[in-house]
């Protein structure tokens, strides 16, 4: 696989979760009529812990990653579109608690609670060559010499 295809389809992969999560929360702001059941602070609340989770579960799994160094480069290449896919089904959880959340308790903007911390957790998690480079810093400083740079093909 060449250098621009491995991270062009990352990011494609990427960029459809991110697309989705705008979507699902931008739909259920317009479109929901719910009367609220509730004052408006709970089900707001519940979706910023909701989101807050989903972005410190991302960057939790970030940690563990840098923290683990693969044993070669095809390890690190599956084992960071795995991770990326994990992170995405986080943000997506963030928006999709906001969505119920909404449904049950109204008002039909507690989805946009949730929708900003998908897109604030997928904008952690967006594949670069700086995010591959800083990988690779984190298992050089433990004495690997696997490189996530090499393994997607990346010159230099």
């Amino acid at each position: 696989m060449s250098a621009s295809a491995y991270l062009s389809g990352l990011q494609r992969l990427w960029l459809a979760f991110l697309v989705g999560v705008s979507a699902i929360a931008v739909a259920i702001v317009v479109i929901a009529d719910v009367q609220p059941t509730l004052p408006a602070a709970l089900p707001a609340l519940l979706a910023a812990a909701a989101g807050g989770g989903a972005i410190l579960g991302v960057l939790a799994i970030d940690r563990v990653f840098a923290a683990t160094p693969p044993a070669d480069e095809a390890s690190a290449r599956g084992e960071y579109r795995t991770r990326l896919v994990l992170q995405a089904v986080l943000a997506e959880t963030a928006v999709l608690a906001a969505v119920v959340l909404t449904f049950f308790f109204g008002p039909g903007w507690v989805a946009a609670i949730g929708g900003v911390a998908g897109v604030v957790a997928l904008g952690v998690v967006r594949p670069s060559r700086a995010r591959f480079e800083r990988f690779d810093r984190a298992w050089a400083a433990q004495g690997s010499e696997v490189s996530l740079v090499r393994a997607a093909g990346l010159p230099g």
